[in-house]
């Protein structure tokens, strides 16, 4: 296994959730990339390639549905292998079978249901 740093891009607009889980990956030793909007994510996807994309799904500018489509239309494969985890407070099944089946999610979390320790946990089980 190589020692490069994993690396995981948090899309958040609500600045306080996005630094306290940027600030819990620094610690746990991640290479952290923090987007605060699905345009500035989509950018940042394809320029660093991260392992793990945390995503919220109401998002200015881009929403994560979108963001999803334009990583599925690409055709990248190095776009497309990275894992993404959705956290988000939309908890509709309409949503969830939609983010899983058709754009292919790892998992889907409820922000509401979910606390910070099983967030980091989600992430390091898509990594391992």
């Amino acid at each position: 296994m190589t020692n490069k740093k994993k690396t995981v891009l948090v899309v958040e607009d609500d600045m306080l959730l996005l630094n306290l889980l940027s600030d819990r990956f620094e610690e746990e030793k991640y290479r952290v990339l923090r987007a605060s909007d699905g345009e500035e994510a989509l950018r940042m996807l394809f320029d660093e390639k991260p392992d793990v994309i945390l995503l919220d799904l109401l998002l200015p500018k881009l929403d994560g549905f979108e963001f999803l489509e334009k990583i599925k239309k690409s055709a990248n494969p190095e776009v497309e292998r990275s894992k993404v985890i959705v956290l988000s407070n939309l908890w509709e099944n309409e949503y969830i079978i939609k983010a899983k089946a058709y754009l292919q999610v790892e998992e889907y979390l409820v922000k509401a249901n979910t606390t910070v320790e099983q967030i980091i946990s989600k992430v390091k089980q898509q990594l391992a």
